[in-house]
């Protein structure tokens, strides 16, 4: 599980760097050597967007599943309990990540 949330985490970043770069062309004059229209690259954002937010979802959601899974506490309700609270409440995972990464990722699902 841990690796298929990597895989969504990065391939949603990815994908995200990718919506920037078509925005980038969108605000700009149309460079000579792209033989798309506007419409096209306005149709690739918008279908772009939506699927990045979905990949970060789904990277949050399998990071609290893998971190359910992995620990050891007998009861399940607090397996979720802290499963939910390490990968969505900012600075409750106490690592590096839970520092830095996470309340980034947040903000940026939020924006």
């Amino acid at each position: 599980m841990y690796l298929l949330s990597q895989a969504f985490g990065r391939s949603g970043l990815l994908r995200a760097w990718g919506a920037v770069m078509i925005g980038l062309l969108l605000s700009g004059p149309r460079p000579a050597r792209l033989p798309l229209s506007r419409q096209v690259r306005e149709r690739w954002r918008r279908t772009t967007s939506p699927t990045t937010m979905a990949l970060m979802a789904a990277h949050a959601l399998m990071f609290a599943a893998e971190l359910v899974r992995y620990e050891t506490w007998p009861a399940w309700a607090e397996r979720l309990w802290a499963g939910f609270a390490d990968a969505f409440v900012p600075g409750w995972y106490d690592s590096g990540a839970g520092r830095i990464a996470i309340p980034l990722g947040q903000d940026a699902l939020s924006s």
